[in-house]
């Protein structure tokens, strides 16, 4: 229950910080019974307690979150409110990942991992999905769905993290300033962020050291030098494990690409939030 509490507390701060820079920007609709804050909140419990459905969630708070969260509207005006704190989200992640930047970290890792919304080699892609998600492919074939790109440091703290359909491909994640501007020192990734000379030239005089696993195709050399470092990409693999089997990121009953697109910003902001203690300070957006 004092992780509750806690939750809450950081939560809370953001949201304010939010609608005092954005105001009214991103509310719409009829009004919800419950605020921002308690949305948030009850959607990061949700994953940190293994549920990964609205109506599971709707239910645990009703059954033992009742004294926390008085105002509970009908589960249909909850669902709502659950699917529009997407935006609010995005902000919160900009600005976790903002906190987690500003430790003395010169070691980086960049990875993806698909969120595909049907399942693999099917070529049938939901309706409720079909206006938004992209076809894609990694080694387990093909998907319809999006892709979760992060960067990570030595502690497996996001510094950066972005979602986007599953067709982006990953060196294209490079060009992208608000993702890979704020990186310093040196960034580790496999095969599928090898690019050109003129761009890694660029990234050294802005101060990021790149080394990128070569294709097969490609001089091996550069593998052997770098060993040490290219076998720390596999911890990343453990932070995209915890977020889709231990927190849920993957929403297999949604009915829209926002309602599944608001689970994977939640389980990631709650995996961002599992040591409060380094939140508790310096939240200003």
């Amino acid at each position: 229950m004092k992780k509750i509490v806690e939750i809450y507390y950081v939560v809370d701060e953001v949201v304010k910080q939010i609608e005092q820079k954005f105001g009214k920007k991103f509310r719409r609709g009829r009004k919800n019974k419950l605020r921002k804050s308690e949305l948030i909140t009850m959607a990061l419990i949700g994953h940190l307690n293994d549920i990964a459905t609205d109506k599971k969630l709707y239910e645990f708070v009703t059954s033992y979150l009742e004294s926390y969260f008085k105002n509970m509207p009908c589960y249909e005006q909850f669902s709502r409110g659950i699917r529009s704190i997407s935006k609010d989200l995005d902000l919160m992640l900009e600005i976790l990942c903002q906190l987690n930047q500003t430790s003395e970290e010169d070691f980086y890792i960049i990875d993806s991992s698909a969120l595909p919304v049907g399942e693999y080699d099917s070529f049938d892609c939901p309706k409720w999905a079909s206006d938004e998600a992209k076809l894609g492919k990694n080694i387990f074939g093909f998907y319809y769905g999006f892709k979760l790109h992060i960067i990570i440091n030595r502690r497996m703290e996001v510094v950066s993290c972005m979602i986007t359909t599953a067709n982006v491909h990953d060196v294209k994640m490079l060009s992208i300033e608000s993702f890979i501007g704020k990186i310093k020192g040196k960034l580790v990734g496999d095969k599928g962020y090898v690019c050109p000379k003129k761009l890694l030239k660029k990234f050294m005089k802005q101060g990021l050291k790149c080394i990128f696993k070569q294709r097969e195709n490609m001089d091996p050399y550069l593998n052997e030098f770098y060993k040490e470092d290219l076998s720390q990409r596999q911890v990343i693999e453990g932070v995209f494990s915890y977020l889709k089997n231990r927190l849920k990121a993957l929403h297999n009953f949604a009915r829209s690409a926002e309602s599944f697109l608001v689970h994977v910003k939640a389980a990631l902001a709650a995996y961002m939030l599992k040591n409060l203690s380094n939140f508790t300070v310096g939240l200003t957006i």
